[in-house]
């Protein structure tokens, strides 16, 4: 449920940063005449949209990565929140969630990637379990019901 609301709230955001990109390119008029949005500006608006689309579908599908992609499109969106804090300054909220989970999965993303790292290096050090097949002199000396089951496995 909460991976579901997550993934809901970085697309709407995205879908919000479509407002200055329009807004820059007359594409629709949101009535804030005194906003005025340069065409570059617009262009990054539409950069952040589809860095929250990208980020919310890598998510979605359990892509570990998608912290990065996430961290950097909240980097130019609160930038351009900043650029435009009059009307866009209620995107820092989303903007502070969608960072706080992103520090928490880079984190994760960073620790599963370390333990195993250490597992295969330890396995690679530290085994010293012999690989060879079991022979029937290997295992003559045991009870036969031990015998039976290690042919039988």
């Amino acid at each position: 449920m909460l991976k579901s609301l997550f993934t809901i709230l970085m697309t709407l955001h995205g879908m919000i940063h479509m407002i200055g990109f329009f807004k820059a390119f007359a594409i629709a008029d949101f009535g804030q005449k005194d906003w005025s949005i340069p065409r570059s500006a617009g262009a990054m608006w539409l950069v952040a949209a589809i860095g929250f689309g990208l980020s919310a579908v890598m998510f979605a599908l359990g892509r570990n990565r998608w912290c990065f992609v996430a961290l950097s499109a909240v980097a130019l969106s609160q930038t351009l929140i900043l650029l435009s804090w009059q009307y866009a300054k209620f995107g820092t909220v989303a903007n502070l969630i969608v960072a706080a989970a992103a520090v928490v999965g880079r984190g994760s993303f960073f620790m599963q990637h370390r333990f195993e790292r250490l597992v295969r290096i330890d396995l690679v050090e530290n085994n010293a379990l012999s690989t060879d097949t079991l022979t029937e002199g290997d295992i003559a000396h045991l009870p036969q019901p031990v015998q039976r089951y290690l042919r039988y496995t």
